[in-house]
């Protein structure tokens, strides 16, 4: 997947982002995200949430602590009905992927499911880093036998709801 850093200049940061987005026709985009205190209402801050707001293309966000290239294991936090969402099977076969690229240990979490069917969707991508699929009863387990076991060159990332378009629906991210 070829990267492609861009400049714009715009009076608004996140409409810039999305008009060099149609422009150069970009169909994701990596976003740094600085983890400064954000407003309750926010989940990342309004540049980033707005921007998220505006587009239905996939987009990454990442705060990482070190290097990309050092990260010795990716560990994917797979919320219960995440395979319903569209563009699910894709994103799951771009995280398998990096974590192949990078020689890192995949390693998913499943919350409120059986890791049986993720198992299907992920043997289904070609390249095959080694993988380990958890069972996790819920999220606060996670908070209390999991967050211990993170070390400093791990990846965490977590594929999750966005807010539904309609009352009543609902929609991932």
């Amino acid at each position: 997947m070829p990267i492609k850093l861009l400049t714009r200049v715009d009076h608004n940061i996140s409409n810039g982002i999305i008009r060099a987005m149609a422009e150069e026709r970009i169909t994701m985009v990596i976003a740094g995200w600085d983890v400064e205190e954000v407003h309750p209402d926010r989940t990342f801050g309004s540049v980033l949430d707005n921007f998220i707001e505006q587009t239905n293309e996939q987009i990454l966000v990442s705060k990482l602590g070190h290097p990309l290239n050092t990260t010795k294991r990716i560990i994917l936090i797979l919320p219960k009905g995440i395979d319903y969402s569209v563009g699910f099977k894709e994103a799951l076969s771009r995280i398998k992927m990096m974590a192949n690229d990078l020689g890192a240990h995949l390693v998913c979490l499943v919350i409120d499911e059986t890791g049986d069917k993720y198992e299907k969707y992920l043997n289904g991508v070609k390249t095959n880093p080694p993988m380990t699929i958890v069972d996790i009863p819920d999220w606060g387990t996670i908070y209390s036998d999991y967050l211990y076991f993170l070390k400093d060159d791990d990846l965490v990332v977590v594929l999750s709801a966005e807010k539904a378009p309609l009352p009543g629906t609902q929609s991932w991210r």
